[in-house]
This record gives structure tokens, C-alpha cells and sequence, in this order.
């Protein structure tokens, strides 16, 4: 099947007109997601292309800037070759389109066979008092976030049929930490301790860009007391069961739709 995750982003450009663009990519799993989002984030910073340096074009006293369409374009996952490709124009006000908004980014993520989870990008362009664009540092506002897919909201036991899911996918914005190692998977403790090095560098390369990580403090708990109830109940109902034997998914923890609401 495939690890497939997907990138939405939001740009706001000023005058209440924003684009999102919803990427399908393939092998999208642990640290991919966010270093793809870094090298965006350098890419912004320190551009390869040294002409970009002022970040004008023409004459500097009519301030013409690069459009903010250069920056944030997670070249090539977003060209048309790829598939569930979604680009259109919006409001930046229209709340349907809020990709912070629980049944907004759902609704995105349901539009692709994404079973690995989901990287939230928003970038807002800035202008300074006179309404002019901002250059260098300033020129841009970032955030980003994560959301879980299928296989990552799930938990399974040696004596149940199927696995339980323990939240709905893409409802809780988790951090990039949990997002990392959920969809990873890897028990090995090297693995663990160098997954949790790389968030470190990429979080203070994000505080250094003055980049925002926005997510649900207090929903890993949530989670994890739910998941744990789930394990000791079942382990409740079939400890004399004996190696092998199944059993059904109690009906009381079939329906998470309504958790995290």
C-alpha cells in the first residue's frame, strides 16, 4: 500500500486574497515531512539563486517584490504530475477554508488516499506601516503544523480481530515530535533518541525564524489515557484466553467520531 501523506497550504497575500494547495506525496513518513518543510524554510532564508538577494525586481523606489508565490512552493511534490493536486484561489476570511479549523483540514485530507498524515503549512505575507511589503526577516509570517493519519490513530492487541481506532484522523493537530514518531513507528531506542534530536535542530531553527508550531497541548494526553483505558479493558476481557483466539472490538470503542469535538 504505501506510506502517502499530504501537504496543505495556505499563502495569504494581502487584500483578503489567499491560495491553497493541497500536495499528495507518496513516502511521506517520520522526519521526511519536516525536512521537507525545512528546506523550504532555508530556502526562504539563505536562496540559492544570489540575485535574490534585496528581494526586488525593477526599480527599488516602486518597491517591486517578488511575488510571495516564489517562496513556500514545495517544488516539484506540488507540479501536476503528482497526484490529488488541489490549487485554487480564496478568501483569506472565508472560515471554510481555515486550515486550522478541525472539518477544514478533515475535509482536505479525506480528498487523497492519505493514510500517514498531514503537514499544515500557513504562510501570510507582511507590509510595513506605509503598506508596502516587508523585506528580509520580516517579509513573512510561517506556521506549521501536523495531524495524524489512519494507521497512526489506531492501536492493536494479539486478541482482537482488527485494530481499534482511538481518534479520528486529521482531527487532532499534533506536534511535530508525536507526528514523527507515531508515523515512523520504530521501537528502537537509537532510532527514538535521534528522531527527538532532529525535531530539537528543526525547532530551533524555526524559533530562529521566528516560525510558529501550533498543535493540541493537551490532546497527547488525552490520547494516551484513552489508549490505555482501551488496552487495559481488553486485556480484562481476554486474559483467559488462550494464544491465538480472537475476539470481536467491543462496540464501546468503535465510534471515536465524536472525540476531540
Amino acid at each position: 500500500m504505501g506510506q502517502r501523506t499530504a501537504i496543505l497550504l495556505k499563502k495569504n497575500f494581502g487584500n483578503n486574497r489567499s491560495t491553497i494547495t493541497l500536495i499528495h506525496h507518496q513516502w511521506g513518513i517520520g522526519k521526511v515531512m519536516p525536512s521537507i518543510f525545512m528546506q523550504e524554510v532555508l530556502k526562504l532564508a539563505y536562496p540559492m539563486n544570489r540575485s535574490l538577494e534585496s528581494f526586488y525586481i525593477g526599480d527599488l523606489k516602486e518597491k517591486n517584490k517578488l511575488p510571495i508565490d516564489y517562496f513556500f512552493t514545495f517544488e516539484p511534490l506540488s507540479n501536476t504530475d503528482n497526484n490529488y493536486i488541489t490549487n485554487k484561489e480564496v478568501a483569506t476570511d472565508d472560515p471554510n477554508e481555515d486550515i486550522w479549523r478541525q472539518e477544514v483540514r478533515v475535509r482536505y485530507g479525506r480528498q487523497t488516499d492519505n493514510n500517514n498524515g498531514l503537514m499544515l503549512v500557513e504562510v501570510t505575507q507582511n507590509y510595513d506601516k506605509e503598506g508596502m511589503p516587508e523585506t528580509y526577516g520580516h517579509m513573512l509570517s510561517v506556521k506549521v503544523g501536523f495531524a495524524l493519519g489512519s494507521e497512526e490513530i489506531s492501536i492493536e492487541h494479539p486478541h482482537l480481530q482488527r485494530w481499534i481506532d482511538v481518534e479520528p484522523e486529521f482531527v487532532r493537530l499534533v506536534s511535530m515530535e508525536e507526528y514523527v514518531l507515531r508515523t515512523f513507528r520504530s521501537r528502537d531506542e537509537e532510532v527514538q533518541k535521534y528522531s527527538k534530536k532532529f525535531v530539537k535542530a528543526c525547532r530551533t531553527l524555526m524559533e530562529l525564524e521566528d516560525i510558529e508550531e501550533v498543535y493540541d497541548k493537551k490532546g497527547l494526553k488525552k490520547r494516551e489515557e484513552r489508549e490505555q483505558h482501551i488496552l487495559n479493558c481488553i486485556d480484562g476481557l481476554t486474559k483467559d484466553l488462550p494464544d491465538g483466539v480472537e475476539i470481536e472490538v467491543p462496540l464501546e470503542f468503535q465510534e471515536v467520531q465524536n472525540l476531540y469535538v
